[in-house]
């Protein structure tokens, strides 16, 4: 009787330290499982540490890519601007100084030097026209509208008008005797064109003649005159890589400088 109620009390005891085993098994298994999922966690956050390294060097490495491309524009820019304002000074050099041009520009032979493009005086006119000053083209000829040829003593004579920036109407009318006329087939066509042949006393810088002018409507043409070979013989020579080298003439004060 004894023996089995000491069995009876000691069965609990044995059973309460086989579930204590079980138990500490089964904590220490989490725990290895725990303390690994922490491992491969830092893992990852080293990996991630590694990748953002990586990249902070990249951006880095951008930046100064960057910097690079912006000095190199910045010098090419300043490099670009020096250039144009040496050739501004260049371009500027060639034209001649208002200040202390003489009063008619002369090459060594004597002759007058003008460039592609002049101031003219009209004497009949009482004003300047830019002109285009050809080589190539014999005569002289003048933008004229509202052309209308009359008799005056039994000679012929025409009025007409001369637009220009400042009179893009035309102006007042002018008139001037009518020497004859004359055919010309224009290089964009086959017709002739029949224009009136006048005489105006013209002048460039302090070079000054009689010249015959056909009249014509140049409203197409950048320059309202052209200067042909009839007022540059034997006085004159021109340099097509300059402009306006003679002085703006004025009747007047004479001051105005080119343009």
């Amino acid at each position: 009787m004894n023996r089995s109620l000491l069995l009876l009390f000691a069965a609990p005891v044995f059973a309460g330290c086989s579930v204590d085993e079980d138990t500490i098994q089964r904590l220490e298994k989490r725990q290895d499982a725990q303390i690994q999922l922490l491992a491969e966690q830092n893992n990852l956050i080293e990996e991630h540490s590694a990748l953002l390294a990586r990249q902070i060097e990249a951006q880095q490495q951008l930046v100064e890519m960057l910097a690079d491309i912006d000095r190199t524009l910045k010098e090419n820019h300043e490099q670009a601007m020096a250039r144009a304002r040496t050739q501004v000074e260049e371009d500027d050099a060639q034209q001649p100084e208002p200040a202390v041009m003489s009063a008619l520009q002369l090459n060594a032979e004597g002759k007058a030097v003008l460039g592609r493009n002049e101031w003219v005086w009209f004497e009949l006119l009482g004003r300047n026209l830019k002109a285009r000053v050809d080589t190539g083209a014999l005569s002289s000829s003048l933008n004229a509208t509202d052309l209308r040829p009359f008799e005056r003593d039994g000679q012929g004579w025409i009025r007409f008008r001369v637009p220009d920036e400042e009179h893009p109407d035309g102006g007042e009318i002018y008139e001037a005797p009518l020497l004859r006329y004359v055919r010309i087939r224009q290089a964009s066509s086959e017709e002739l064109d029949r224009r009136p042949v006048i005489k105006l006393k013209v002048r460039v810088g302090e070079l000054s003649g009689d010249t015959e002018f056909t009249l014509t409507s140049r409203e197409d043409m950048l320059y309202p005159a052209l200067l042909g070979r009839n007022f540059l013989r034997d006085v004159a020579i021109v340099d097509v890589a300059r402009k306006f080298v003679q002085k703006k003439y004025a009747p007047e004060s004479k001051a105005d400088g080119a343009e």
